[in-house]
């Protein structure tokens, strides 16, 4: 019995300096961060209900400075808000840090291979055939249906001004377009509209995930922090998992079809299920049929709907509530709008147009700095390295955080003052490219940037040939946000839209 009670206290004082050791790692190499706690790390510095976690890295920040140390739980990372080591990170030593950490917990069936959630080698072969798919040229043949996207988005807003015209949410509405623009552009190019049955089914999965893999969501937040109660967890995940089954057995019906299609002979791609199917083509007789299996074509379409529609959806809820709250920015919107070529409200833009609207472009990009849709940009460290003094070593979370820099008034004079001029190419030219981060940067920057960027400025440019959109009782200002995953608004943008007169 003795014998017992002695092994039971080794083991306790061997466990206690273990985890003491584990927990000096960052200060050992020189790191400063607040005190961890064991096993929790620092997640009651996270633990103040009225800020954000952006609220939080950027008071840490402040305090330790631009690159400092924590641990989420019982994971060590780095938080880097210095734009020459963020290039060094994302460029010159990306070999070292091309890991992701897993930002979906809980991945049901074919989500295991969305390109978010792969590294390595698997990771660079899808990457490198979706990155194709979204060139300038798919783009500007996809332009017809997104524009049609675009009229039907206007056209809804309409009849929602007629039954509110004391104002209304515009989140679903936001979102319908969103949804609507991308689906029909990247999954039939040659349809003019999706079927409701089937954007319903795509509507469907998209929340799910993003609820799944939500702070909101306890169980998800939970597993984030101690991946090894996963299989646990996942337990609850019941409604993703049903969703997710739905939405996989509808991809791979419509996968059938496109390889039906396909057999009647060689062909241009009208679609993203045709371009993967057969995107080896141009790699030689000697490839097989397809680079990809059924399995990985579901994943890949799954982290374009699951992951990436939600913060373009977003990025026009923020967009347009800035509209709203600052009429200064709005008029001279319209001013530069109305100089387009058009005879009616509704008379088509091209691409190029849109493209060369250069407040537009301005004010869409200090909107994304005040309302930053995805903070930053997280890596894994893979091999033991140094930058710029310091050491990263394998398994740790590196985040690069783009919205601390967009809170830095030695960066952005006046930081919580909205102004889209700080943005104009001279302003630009005088800060360093990495202090903008909105698409992340570097071989692991948003493979879908320009067409998601593209369908924000068309829905603006519709909305604002329109429509005047103002502040309504029920605008808040501040507006309250929160993470699903990415940041949102936490209960909606409402704002009050004015018909305008036809020019």
């Amino acid at each position: 019995m003795m014998l017992l009670g002695v092994l039971l206290i080794v083991a306790v004082l061997l466990i206690y300096r273990y985890v003491r050791r584990h927990y000096q790692q960052l200060s050992l190499d020189g790191l400063p961060g607040p005190t961890p706690t064991p096993f929790i790390g620092n997640l009651a510095e996270f633990a103040d209900t009225s800020q954000t976690p952006l609220d939080t890295f950027v008071r840490l920040s402040r305090k330790y400075g631009k690159v400092f140390g924590y641990y989420e739980g019982w994971c060590p990372s780095i938080v880097v808000s210095d734009p020459v080591m963020i290039e060094q990170i994302l460029v010159k030593y990306f070999h070292y840090f091309d890991g992701r950490p897993n930002c979906w917990p809980f991945q049901q069936g074919a989500e295991q291979c969305a390109l978010q959630n792969l590294n390595g080698g698997q990771w660079k072969r899808h990457r490198e055939v979706i990155a194709s798919f979204f060139r300038t040229s798919n783009i500007r043949q996809m332009w017809p249906r997104i524009q049609s996207a675009a009229a039907r988005y206007v056209e809804r807003l309409e009849g929602r001004m007629r039954e509110h015209p004391e104002g209304f949410d515009f989140v679903e509405e936001n979102e319908t377009y969103s949804l609507e623009a991308f689906t029909s552009a990247v999954f039939d190019v040659s349809a003019d509209v999706m079927d409701d049955a089937e954007r319903q089914r795509f509507v469907r999965y998209m929340r799910a995930t993003h609820y799944s893999a939500s702070p909101e969501n306890r169980a998800a937040a939970v597993a984030r922090i101690y991946p090894w109660l996963v299989p646990l967890l996942q337990l609850t995940d019941t409604h993703h998992t049903q969703m997710a089954a739905d939405f996989f057995r509808h991809v791979q019906h419509r996968l059938r079809q496109e390889h039906d299609k396909m057999q009647g002979g060689p062909g241009v791609p009208v679609n993203i299920l045709q371009y993967l199917l057969s995107a080896s083509k141009s790699r030689g007789q000697s490839s097989p049929p397809s680079p990809f299996t059924r399995h990985e074509i579901q994943g890949m379409v799954s982290g374009l709907i699951g992951g990436g529609l939600g913060p373009a959806s977003t990025a026009l809820d923020f967009c347009v509530h800035c509209a709203a709250v600052y009429p200064q920015h709005q008029d001279t919107l319209l001013t530069e709008i109305s100089l387009l070529p058009y005879h009616s409200q509704d008379s088509p833009v091209t691409m190029e147009e849109v493209q060369g609207l250069q407040f537009l472009d301005m004010f869409v990009s200090e909107c994304l700095r005040c309302f930053p849709v995805a903070p930053g940009v997280a890596r894994t460290v893979q091999r033991e390295c140094e930058v710029g003094g310091v050491r990263f070593r394998p398994g740790t979370v590196v985040r690069l955080m783009g919205s601390v820099q967009y809170a830095d008034p030695e960066l952005y004079p006046r930081p919580h003052h909205f102004d889209p001029y700080r943005f104009s190419p001279s302003e630009r030219q005088k800060r360093h490219p990495y202090t903008y981060l909105p698409f992340g940067a570097g071989p692991r920057m948003c493979v879908a940037r320009r067409l998601g960027l593209l369908q924000v400025k068309l829905a603006l440019v519709h909305l604002l040939r329109r429509f005047k959109v103002t502040a309504c009782p029920l605008t808040q200002c501040p507006l309250p946000l929160t993470f699903k995953p990415f940041l949102c608004p936490k209960q909606g943008v409402w704002v009050r839209l004015e018909p305008r007169v036809c020019p």
